[in-house]
């Protein structure tokens, strides 16, 4: 959860667009399902566009 508060906070901040970089496709699907849970991928999706 630490990982995408901090995403969220960048998102704020930074004026352009947000390129990230995950180790494995499986780490990215989980903290993927893990941000729909939380509602966090609905607040990154008003900030900047979501392209998987």
């Amino acid at each position: 959860d630490s990982l995408g508060a901090s995403l969220e906070e960048i998102c704020k901040v930074v004026p352009g667009g947000v390129l990230v970089f995950f180790p494995s496709y499986k780490l990215m699907d989980k903290l993927c399902c893990r941000w729909k849970q939380t509602g966090l991928w609905s607040r990154l999706c008003e900030r900047k566009p979501v392209f998987v």
